[in-house]
Parts: structure tokens; sequence; C-alpha cells
């Protein structure tokens, strides 16, 4: 049988402000600079590139943003 990971997934989550970088709080850039595996709702917001500039960048979810507006 496999053995258990001692340490169970998380996800965090952190908000990037209202737009200019210098309202993302030091708490958040630390989360930012910690995970290993990132994902953006839009790469569209004036903050986005301290995600995907990142060492291992982040993944973006426009395309699947952009598809559930069809459906409405």
């Amino acid at each position: 049988m496999p053995e258990r990971p001692t340490e169970r997934p998380t996800i965090t989550v952190v908000g990037l402000g209202p737009g200019a970088t210098d309202h993302v709080t030091a708490d958040t850039l630390e989360a930012i600079d910690r995970i290993d595996r990132r994902h953006l709702r839009t790469e569209i917001h004036p903050s986005a590139h301290l995600v995907t500039d990142a060492p291992g960048g982040a993944v973006t979810h426009d395309d699947l943003y952009d598809l559930s507006l069809i459906h409405i």
C-alpha cells in the first residue's frame, strides 16, 4: 500500500489590489515568491506581472473566463 503524505496540499488565494503594484501588500509578495505553482484569473491587470514574472511563472485563465462569457 502506498505511503500517505504527511502534509496536505493547500491553496493560497491572494489579491493583487485595485491596480498599481504599490497597492500589493508585503504578505502578498511573500506568498507569490513562496508558492511554486501559480494561477491567475487574468493577465490583464496592472500588477499581474508580479506573478507572471516570478520564478516559475504562472498559468493564466483568461481563455476560460472569456469562454464562459459566450454562454451568458
